[in-house]
C-alpha cells in the first residue's frame, strides 16, 4: 500500500471514529488546512506537506506518524482496555517513563507483535 493510500485509509477511519470531525470541511476548519488539501488526502491524491500532515493529525489530537502506519485498526485499543485493563495500565506506566521517541518505538514494536501474535479471538476462529 502506498503512503498516500495509507494516509487516506487512516484519515477516513479517524473521521469515521471522531464525534465532531466527520466531514472534510470540519477537518479543514479544525486543522486550518485547505478543504481541497484535506479532500485530496482523504482520496489518496496529491502530496501532503509535513506541516499539513502535522496539522491534520493535530486536529484529531494525534501524532502525524500515526497517519503513516498501514495497520491502523479501528477499536483495538478500546477492545484491549475493556478485556485486559491491567495490561493497558502497565503499558501506560512504562510509556510515561519514556522519551517521545521511545514511546513511538514502543508503539511500533507493539504493532509488530500484534501482527506476529494475533488475538485469541482470531486464533480460535482459525481452528
Amino acid at each position: 500500500m502506498s503512503i498516500t493510500s495509507t494516509v487516506a485509509t487512516n484519515l477516513s477511519a479517524w473521521m469515521s471514529d471522531h464525534p465532531t470531525l466527520k466531514t472534510v470541511q470540519q477537518v479543514a476548519d479544525k486543522s486550518k488546512v485547505g478543504f481541497g488539501t484535506v479532500r485530496r488526502a482523504r482520496k489518496g491524491e496529491g502530496n501532503l506537506t509535513i506541516q499539513n500532515l502535522e496539522a491534520i493529525a493535530g486536529a484529531f489530537g494525534r501524532r502525524p506518524e500515526e497517519l503513516l502506519v498501514s495497520d491502523y485498526k479501528k477499536g483495538n485499543v478500546t477492545e484491549l482496555a475493556a478485556r485486559e485493563p491491567a495490561i493497558v495500565e502497565e503499558l501506560l506506566a512504562v510509556a510515561k517513563t519514556m522519551s517521545e521517541r521511545g514511546q513511538i518505538e514502543l508503539l511500533g514494536r507493539a504493532k509488530e507483535l500484534a501482527i506476529a501474535h494475533p488475538s485469541r479471538a482470531k486464533a480460535k476462529r482459525a481452528k
